[in-house]
């Protein structure tokens, strides 16, 4: 027997009871299914807000990142640069010290031959015998023009001597006879 078969059998009072007790089960499930749609929908919509927010707040901190990233970018080449100028002053000094230190090393080095050259061939002895008498003359001369100074030599103070003193005792030495 088929359902439409054995409902044909049951009295209509049985059947409507059934149908409305069905009918009432289906409006409690629909009913139920609705809340469980609503719930879902405010689950749905609070998490695609979330999302929103973090979304949001992830884009924020890519731009701020892409910010720190121009400024560091921007700061390292100031830097290299810097480092880059500094160095190339210390290798312009470098340079310019390596330059004064052959300098001074060919001078030391024409000194010393020259030193050798000495050493081997004695430089000749002056005659000063005959410059001596010309000399003590001298301060002969100058010291009875110049009593203040004689003063002076006898209380054994310092002694200016007059400004030509110096280039007339050279030239007396250095000039051979006269």
């Amino acid at each position: 027997m088929s359902v439409s078969e054995s409902a044909a059998l049951k009295p209509d009072t049985v059947v409507e009871t059934e149908l409305s007790n069905e009918l009432g089960n289906l409006r409690a499930e629909n009913e139920k299914l609705k809340q469980d749609l609503t719930t879902e929908h405010e689950n749905y919509s609070a998490l695609l807000s979330a999302n929103k927010r973090v979304k949001d707040d992830l884009e924020q901190e890519l731009a701020e990142a892409r910010a720190d990233y121009a400024l560091l970018l921007e700061s390292s080449t100031t830097v290299a640069d810097n480092l880059r100028e500094d160095i190339r002053q210390l290798r312009s000094q470098l340079e310019a010290e390596q330059a004064v230190r052959q300098q001074v090393q060919a001078e030391l080095s024409d000194l010393e031959k020259r030193l050798d050259a000495a050493e081997r061939k004695p430089a000749p002895e002056m005659e000063l015998s005959d410059k001596a008498g010309k000399v003590a003359s001298f301060f002969k001369t100058l010291l009875a023009k110049d009593t203040k100074l004689v003063k002076d030599i006898k209380q054994d103070k310092d002694v200016k001597l007059p400004k030509d003193t110096i280039s007339k005792i050279e030239e007396i030495l250095g000039g051979g006879d006269g």
